[in-house]
């Protein structure tokens, strides 16, 4: 199983158990299945304590696997959040990013 990191100020802030890049082109797009954060790393990012798009003040750092990194991913929308105790699980996030390398 391929280990899919996300990171915020250089520190691993969730993980993901499925990544997919669909738009390579112009700003990277894709999505992020059963995501988990710390909800206790994301107070930086996102204002109200909540993963929402309208909620990010900043981007995460980068997401890592399989040797690419997706760097500065904003949350373009997703699907359901679940809170369980300083976890956020989402089941799917999709993302659009400036760089892929």
């Amino acid at each position: 199983m391929t280990d899919i990191v996300i990171y915020a100020n250089d520190t691993i802030v969730g993980a993901a158990q499925m990544c997919e890049i669909t738009d390579d082109t112009g700003n990277p797009e894709g999505w992020c299945g059963r995501v988990r954060l710390d909800k206790k790393r994301l107070s930086e990012i996102f204002m109200r304590g909540f993963v929402h798009p309208k909620a990010q003040k900043l981007p995460f750092q980068k997401i890592e696997y399989d040797g690419i990194t997706i760097n500065n991913v904003w949350v373009k929308s997703n699907g359901f959040v679940y809170i369980v105790d300083n976890f956020i699980i989402i089941d799917q996030m999709f993302w659009v990013a400036e760089d892929i390398k």
